[in-house]
C-alpha cells in the first residue's frame, strides 16, 4: 500500500514539475526597436566641401572630403594647425555631421 502511495506521489510531482516548466511566460518579452546609425551621404559631403571652399582662410587649401559610414573624413594638407582645426570645425557645423575624422596634415609653406 505504501509503495502505491509513494509511486502515485512521485508520478504526480513529476507531472507537476514537467507541466510547470513547459508553460509559456505569462507576459511577452518587450520588443526592442532596432538602432539606426545615421549615415553620411553625398549631400553632407557636398555641404562640407562648399563650407570649406567658401571660407577665405581655407579656399586655396587642398582638402578632400569623403564619407565613411557615419563619419566625415577630411584629408589633405594645410599650412597651419589653426587651419586644420578650422576645417574640422566647419565640417562639424554642417547639419547632420556629428563625427569628423581629421586626417589633414600641417605642412608650413616654405
Amino acid at each position: 500500500m505504501r509503495l502505491r502511495i509513494l509511486s502515485a506521489l512521485l508520478i504526480a510531482s513529476l507531472l507537476a514539475t514537467g507541466c510547470a516548466a513547459s508553460t509559456p511566460p505569462s507576459s511577452p518579452s518587450p520588443s526592442v526597436a532596432p538602432v539606426t546609425i545615421p549615415q553620411i551621404d553625398a549631400a553632407h559631403v557636398t555641404s562640407v566641401q562648399v563650407r570649406l571652399k567658401g571660407d577665405l582662410e581655407l579656399a586655396s587649401e587642398q582638402i578632400a572630403v569623403t564619407a565613411q559610414g557615419d563619419t566625415v573624413v577630411l584629408s589633405g594638407t594645410v599650412g597651419t594647425a589653426d587651419e586644420r582645426q578650422r576645417a574640422e570645425s566647419l565640417a562639424r557645423s554642417v547639419k547632420g555631421v556629428e563625427k569628423v575624422d581629421n586626417r589633414i596634415e600641417v605642412r608650413p609653406a616654405q
